[in-house]
């Protein structure tokens, strides 16, 4: 960890934009990737999260430079919106731009290997399966033994189908996530019981 530098005044942005819906405008990410590639030239490596500014770096890395410094993604969590089929166009052809640019993308699950993969048309080789860590940091929870089903998580994952699996079954279930479900009336929440 001694050897990691995170770009100058990254953490503070972190921290304040952190769960504000909106926060990170395109011009804000923009201004970032421009940091970010800049700085870029004096490393090794870069490793960036699932944040919107880390396509737009590798995009900026595709188009400006012949030698590119080697570029990992990690938890990579890129979902096609729900929308019109050309929106949907755009942001594949976005996420298939910076698959090609990155050096290694760092998946949390084997099924996102195959799907990133067939989606995005990068080869197979190019994505890490790393078992996925616990991301609540925040969040104050017991593990415990017990008579319920548990399942957690954002991503790629269809709590409705759950939920309905498991109506009129005497189990209880215990939804972990960040994000409430869509068209739901509950206010958002780090833990959900049902």
């Amino acid at each position: 960890m001694k050897r990691l530098v995170l770009l100058p005044g990254w953490e503070q942005e972190y921290k304040r934009t952190w769960r504000k819906a909106g926060a990170h405008s395109l011009r804000n990410n923009l201004g970032w990737a421009r940091r970010l590639f800049r700085a870029s030239r004096d490393f090794d490596v870069v490793v960036t999260s699932s944040e919107q500014l880390s396509p737009l770096f590798a995009l900026t890395q595709k188009l400006l430079r012949r030698k590119r410094v080697p570029h990992v993604f990690i938890k990579c969590l890129w979902n096609l919106p729900e929308a019109p089929w050309w929106r949907r166009a755009l942001k594949r052809h976005f996420f298939r731009a910076a698959a090609s640019a990155a050096s290694r993308i760092v998946v949390h699950s084997e099924h996102q290997v195959g799907a990133y993969a067939q989606a995005l048309a990068p080869p197979p080789a190019k994505f890490v399966f790393v078992r996925c860590q616990v991301t609540l940091y925040d969040a104050k929870y017991e593990v415990s033994e017990g008579d319920y089903i548990f399942s957690g998580g954002d991503s790629n994952r269809d709590y409705r189908t759950l939920i309905e699996g498991v109506r009129g079954l005497s189990y209880r279930v215990v939804i972990a996530a960040l994000f409430r479900l869509k068209g739901s009336r509950s206010r958002p929440t780090s833990r959900l019981s049902l």
